[in-house]
């Protein structure tokens, strides 16, 4: 999934803010018969952190705990957009439907340094999102 920031969040990182910045993964979950409304939804939270001394970035996914270093911000930005599994129980998508998965990833401003959500929630700059992706599921 590739990423495409803002002057704002670029800005931020070049200050060597990435230890505060936190992406959330929206997944959803619609079968394609429309009288169908269930929907299943996860949560993925992870956090791009520079490290200082080895001059590195650091991805870290906060549900696991798995971190994973990088040479460059562009590296590990490109690693964030990928997934490459993700389960989904067989109950909620059984197999004579066709099911697929929904991601989004949005910028959490909670997860800013207090000094700068202010900004965040005001200005629509701050209101980073990625477009819905979709795929199918399979077994």
């Amino acid at each position: 999934m590739p990423y495409t920031f803002l002057t704002p969040w670029l800005a931020l990182n070049e200050k060597n803010y990435e230890k505060y910045q936190k992406y959330g993964a929206w997944a959803k979950r619609k079968e394609l018969l429309e009288t169908d409304k269930t929907e299943w939804r996860t949560t993925l939270p992870y956090q791009i952190r520079y490290l200082a001394l080895s001059k590195s970035y650091e991805l870290i996914n906060e549900s696991s705990g798995s971190r994973r270093n990088f040479a460059s911000r562009g590296v590990a930005i490109a690693a964030l957009g990928k997934i490459r599994s993700m389960p989904v129980a067989k109950s909620i998508c059984p197999m004579q439907f066709q099911c697929s998965l929904l991601i989004k990833v949005t910028l959490n401003r909670e997860g800013l340094p207090l000094p700068l959500r202010p900004a965040a929630y005001v200005s629509l700059d701050w209101y980073l999102s990625s477009r819905w992706k979709q795929w199918p599921l399979t077994s």
